[in-house]
């Protein structure tokens, strides 16, 4: 199973349903999000396809659930090298 620690966030216009529309953009260092209403939603790849899953409606949510899912990945990661070193 190949793993990237990437999680990026995305937001669903719902008046546009064929937007891949992005949730935010950079101004600075920071993000300014987007005050469309709509759903937040997470992108990541994993083996080789990316997989999305609703991450929240408001920007609280979507970092709780960003952090997470880094988190969930990262202990993946870990135990994929771990478990390659101990067979190798």
């Amino acid at each position: 199973m190949i793993l990237k620690r990437s999680v990026r966030n995305r937001q669903k216009d719902p008046d546009r349903p064929s937007s891949g529309s992005s949730s935010r953009s950079s101004a600075k260092a920071r993000y300014v999000w987007d005050s469309r209403p709509g759903g937040y939603f997470l992108d990541w790849h994993e083996g080789g396809r990316r997989r999305r899953e609703f991450a929240g409606h408001t920007p609280a949510q979507v970092l709780q659930a960003q952090r997470r899912k880094q988190a969930e990945i990262a202990g993946a990661l870990v135990l994929v090298l771990r478990s390659s070193a101990v067979v190798g």
